[in-house]
């Protein structure tokens, strides 16, 4: 009898808890602020990688902005083999080839092109898929970033591609002053792949 009576008071706990330790679903309006809180750091992160290529900046601003890059990532994901793993991104080559790579050293290696001058632009607009609850109690989705690379020698250019770039994002609803009720919305980005990618195409 006192076994059953512990069983039952522990059951009776377990359910009282549940609410405190399950997300609840968040409304249509706050996941479109996902949305638009994704695409500006979509852009946010192509004006890093403006700042990173920039040689008329300090190295020490050029690093700074490598820094503020990496903030928009997850440290680290479990992978679908459980795992743990640095984010990457792909890169096109000149002969078209995608490679993987390490993202800070993706970023490090903007650092030492051997163009004189870069330009890193956007041929579209950033877009952003609905968010959807995953069974880890986060939301995610699926954004598209359209990227425009050129890179001059002697005032000519001598490399220009146009990549077509998806991110994994993921959202989370945290709380941040419990005892008021307030909360925020907590953006990171994972990997980055090609989807498209042009080399040379019409100026």
């Amino acid at each position: 009898m006192k076994k059953t009576r512990i069983v039952l008071l522990l059951c009776y706990f377990i359910v009282g808890c549940m609410p405190a330790f399950a997300q609840q679903d968040l409304p249509q309006e706050r996941l479109e602020e996902f949305k638009e809180l994704s695409r500006r750091k979509i852009d946010d992160l192509l004006q890093f990688i403006r700042q990173i290529t920039d040689k008329s900046l300090s190295m020490d601003q050029r690093r700074g902005a490598i820094r503020s890059a990496m903030q928009l990532f997850v440290a680290t994901y479990t992978d679908e083999n459980g795992v743990e793993r640095a984010p990457t991104i792909q890169v096109s080559r000149k002969n078209g080839q995608v490679i993987t790579m390490d993202l800070k050293a993706y970023f490090n290696k903007l650092l030492t092109l051997r163009f004189e001058d870069v330009k890193v632009s956007s041929y579209d607009v950033a877009t952003v898929s609905d968010f959807e609850k995953g069974t880890d109690n986060k939301y995610h989705a699926t954004g598209n970033y359209f990227q425009d690379f050129k890179g001059y020698q002697n005032g000519q250019l001598v490399y220009h591609s146009q990549d077509k770039k998806k991110v994994a994002i993921t959202g989370e609803n945290a709380k941040v002053y419990e005892d008021i009720g307030a909360d925020m919305l907590k953006i990171y980005f994972g990997n980055i792949v090609v989807e498209e990618t042009k080399n040379n195409p019409a100026n």
